[in-house]
């Protein structure tokens, strides 16, 4: 047998997957011959075939050093180089191939994968382009086309690409996945998911689909799906980190906080050095409140790959809820240093310059966040609150709106009746439903008369806790709990309603009470407290721990150690949870009665605050219920205050009988207690 005869069975036996015997002839080719370029070549097909790419590479060289000027052979170097991450070396190979035959589609298509891979996009547009002049039917090359174009951001001219893939290759599931990915980008989730589930149909055990069809089923919180989606992924493939890592992120939705982390873990096993796992790993402490461990695991990923703007924002957040502001700032913005279109990361940016009071900062990037993504429904809240915060009420309203489509903590209920616009009520029923804490609900209770002056039967529902408290308000036909809001003709969340009235700073509903305890109740503890001279005074000193701000907003009963030195003052103690603990322990010299078992709800509260001269508190529920009753209430606010309270006043438009004693200095809590102190003594005076 010649050695052409020879390299032409091997041929047939490549062609045929026979790769073993044409390997083999190959051999007898080179032993008989050294210097045959076809037999290194096609050994090199061989190897590639088999996945042995570095060996195919090492062939390759060989039949390049036996003939430098064969174009295929440069290309087929360049492809094997890509294949092993050697962009560089593929990208030079590749080139070397198109000068030496311009006219090769699938070099020019080889090129743009490598260009692509080394993140010079407009290049492999152009290198993808010229495949397509070369051969107008070159389906692949309009698909990476697509992926190129899709990187550029450019997602109507990537769906139009893989249209033309589809349409010269209808049961390519690769082209159909990827248009999928364009689709999802696009914000199409239901075109995406059909995509998916039509690659799914051609190629059954094709892991990326199932994967890539979780990552749609969690941009539409169906949690449960996506989790079946990727368990799916990962029966097909097991060693599929990236299917591993979002199921971790799938399952934190959803509160299997252990179990999402055990994914992770596995994510980073199979892919150790994943970048993505340690996000998504800091993002399930940072859910648990262990934000030190967030921040650690956070900065394990950043080491790893300092280059990445979502890493910085999640430490960002993370150093945020330490309180560790400067450092958060920071992190922030080398995140949106990074990444300048980030609109997640000038909204973290946003919120931490709010949070350190620097308002017009935080205004700038949070705009900017809107301005790169105008449906970003969390930036619009956080302007919301700036706005409200300095009394543009007119626009404050409007943005705070969007919390219904920003996370779920800002979302009410869902009903399928009708939200209420403010329109005319006669003979419906109007369901008020609370969606935020039990101060936001009283609050916003006040506009529940004036709903009823529109003609409708007005229904509250609400926290247990506060039912028997809102029964109080004229004019409302019903109080429930949130299990149970019977029928009605439509809703409007509490929050929402200084926006249906138009609410301006002067023409918020202020009366000087609009809620009463219940009169038997009031008796009741009227008997208990009994009849003294001296003043009677509530304390309120720490919020819910779980709050966000809380940190900055609670003290502890020690520190109204000053209100002591005012005699002829009783105490009583309204805080709750594991705060009022405290009052067993109350500062030397003062006299402080504590009945916070006793009181079981709000309406116990409001019982006893009728019986009270005062209530001094943090900013908490018990200033809300306190001020709501009439009664004279002083407040404690941190430098940087809740929106409702305003800037630069002592007082609240919302409630006539407040005064407010606010920080001068970041955590010095000495300087308002040392002024209510001295504003108690002139009072008891």
């Amino acid at each position: 047998m010649t050695i052409q005869e020879a390299l032409n069975l091997a041929m047939e036996h490549e062609r045929s997957g026979r790769l073993a015997e044409a390997e083999k002839l190959c051999t007898e080719v080179l032993d008989r011959q050294p210097n045959v370029s076809a037999a290194w070549h096609l050994r090199a097909m061989i190897a590639a075939r088999a996945g042995r790419n570095d060996v195919a590479l090492q062939m390759i060289l060989r039949a390049i050093a036996v003939d430098p000027n064969v174009a295929e052979l440069h290309a087929n170097c360049g492809e094997f180089n890509r294949r092993l991450g050697r962009t560089d070396q593929a990208i030079a190979s590749l080139r070397r191939a198109v000068e030496l035959n311009p006219r090769m589609p699938v070099a020019w298509n080889n090129l743009g994968n490598a260009l692509k891979d080394g993140g010079r996009i407009d290049e492999a547009l152009a290198a993808y382009k010229k495949a397509m002049e070369l051969q107008p039917d070159f389906a692949m090359a309009h698909n990476n086309l697509g992926i190129a174009l899709r990187l550029a951001g450019q997602l109507d001219e990537s769906i139009a690409a893989f249209n033309r893939a589809i349409e010269l290759e209808p049961n390519d599931a690769g082209a159909h996945g990827n248009r999928g990915n364009a689709l999802r980008d696009r914000g199409w989730h239901d075109e995406a998911l059909a995509e998916y589930r039509r690659a799914i149909e051609l190629k059954p055990e094709f892991a990326p689909s199932y994967a890539n069809m979780g990552n749609v089923l969690s941009d539409q919180s169906r949690f449960a799906e996506a989790i079946e989606a990727y368990q799916k992924a990962l029966q097909i493939q097991p060693e599929y980190a990236e299917a591993m890592n979002n199921l971790g992120n799938a399952q934190r939705e959803v509160g299997r906080f252990a179990e999402a982390m055990n994914s992770c873990r596995e994510a980073l096993r199979l892919k150790p050095g994943y970048p993505e796992a340690y996000d998504n790993l800091g993002n399930i402490l940072f859910d648990q409140d262990r934000f030190a461990e967030a921040v650690d695991v956070i900065r394990e990923g950043i080491e790893l790959n300092p280059s990445r703007a979502i890493a910085h924002n999640n430490l960002a957040m993370a150093l945020g809820a330490m309180g560790q502001f400067d450092e958060a700032i920071r992190a922030a913005g080398l995140a949106v240093q990074l990444d300048g279109r980030y609109a997640e990361g000038f909204n973290t940016l946003g919120n931490l310059l709010a949070e350190e009071g620097r308002y017009a900062e935080a205004s700038d990037a949070l705009e900017r966040a809107i301005q790169l993504k105008p449906g970003f429904a969390d930036a619009h809240v956080n302007l919301s609150f700036i706005l409200l915060l300095h009394g543009d009420f007119e626009r404050g309203w409007a943005e705070h709106a969007w919390r219904e489509k920003a996370k779920p903590k800002y979302r009410p209920s869902q009903f399928v009746q009708p939200k209420w616009d403010g329109g005319e009520l006669k003979g419906r029923t109007i369901l008020l439903h609370a969606e935020q804490g039990l101060g936001d609900t009283i609050q916003f209770a006040r506009y529940a008369p004036l709903v009823a002056e529109r003609g409708g039967r007005v229904v509250i529902s609400c926290p247990e806790e506060l039912v028997q408290l809102l029964e109080s308000l004229p004019r409302v036909a019903r109080v429930t709990a949130e299990t149970d809001p019977g029928n009605f003709d439509c809703h409007c969340p509490l929050m929402s309603l200084p926006a249906v009235f138009g609410t301006r700073v002067e023409t918020i509903p202020a009366p000087a009470r609009y809620l009463q305890a219940p009169a038997q109740l009031a008796a009741s503890w009227r008997s208990r407290i009994g009849n003294d001279d001296g003043m009677r005074i509530g304390l309120a000193w720490a919020g819910n721990p779980k709050h966000k701000r809380d940190r900055r907003r609670s003290i502890s009963l020690a520190q109204f150690a000053p209100l002591s030195t005012v005699k002829c003052v009783r105490f009583y103690s309204l805080q709750k949870g594991d705060a009022a603990r405290q009052a067993a322990t109350p500062p030397d010299g003062m006299q402080l009665i504590d009945f916070s078992a006793e009181l079981r709800n709000l309406a116990d509260a409001a019982a006893l605050v009728e019986n009270l001269d005062l209530v001094i508190s943090v900013d908490t529920a018990t200033a809300h219920l306190s001020a709501a009753l009439g009664k004279p209430t002083w407040v404690l606010l941190p430098l940087v205050p809740d929106w409702r309270w305003m800037l630069n006043r002592d007082d609240s438009p919302w409630y006539p009988t407040i005064r407010l004693f606010r920080q001068t200095a970041e955590g010095d809590w000495n300087g308002p207690i040392a002024r209510i102190t001295q504003a108690l003594h002139e009072l008891a005076d």
